[in-house]
């Protein structure tokens, strides 16, 4: 694939430099204001325009709505999926818009993502089941970065692992095994003591 170049023009009646360029996908003339009416500022702005489009690291800001999106992985991911992932999916989703209620996608980054924690702990939620629906909507935002709908995935918050629990091993006794035992305490005790007395009158013979 041939190398993007970027160059820069100036309308009569603008106030900005702007940067033009040919998209290869679309092989549409694309362009992107500058900012600045400094001719120099405005050429050190289209090269490195032109080198995050030539190594792939451009992103175009969409405004990408939150409900879009929703739609989109609920009809082209979700699908997919087993019906359990599916509802702790449309859960999450629901957490999402019932705490941030986001209108576009972009808003749900790491400073809501935060807000959602402490709101659901506040809903006195478990570590673990937030998490849990925390681990789909990071999986979800994968898939928007993927596809180019957000810059990149926002940073998620850690949680403490969890202390492991000691589970006893075996069953349980039964009541009936319980008595049985009791009853042969006795006999366990008067065993002892007889081989005690053994012992004992062995020791004075000897």
């Amino acid at each position: 694939m041939a190398a993007i170049t970027v160059s820069i023009y100036r309308r009569t009646s603008g106030k900005f430099f702007q940067a033009k360029w040919v998209d290869p996908a679309s092989s549409r003339t694309k362009q992107k204001s500058t900012k600045t009416n400094i001719k120099r500022d405005a050429e050190r702005f289209a090269a490195r325009l032109e080198k995050e489009l030539n190594d792939g690291t451009y992103f175009e800001q969409t405004k990408t709505k939150w409900s879009t999106f929703r739609e989109r992985y609920e009809t082209e991911v979700v699908p997919g999926l087993a019906e359990r992932t599916a509802e702790k999916i449309s859960t999450s989703f629901n957490h999402v818009e019932n705490i941030l209620n986001p209108n576009l996608l972009t808003q749900v980054d790491a400073s809501g993502i935060s807000k959602i924690v402490k709101q659901l702990r506040k809903q006195k939620l478990a570590d673990i089941s937030i998490k849990s629906y925390l681990a789909h909507l990071k999986s979800s935002l994968n898939w928007a970065a993927t596809l180019r709908l957000i810059p990149q995935t926002p940073v998620f918050p850690k949680f403490k692992r969890a202390r492991a629990v000691k589970v006893m091993k075996g069953r349980p006794i039964t009541l009936e095994e319980f008595e049985r035992m009791l009853n042969k305490v006795s006999e366990v005790i008067k065993t002892k003591a007889d081989n005690d007395a053994r012992i004992e009158k062995k020791a004075i013979i000897v």
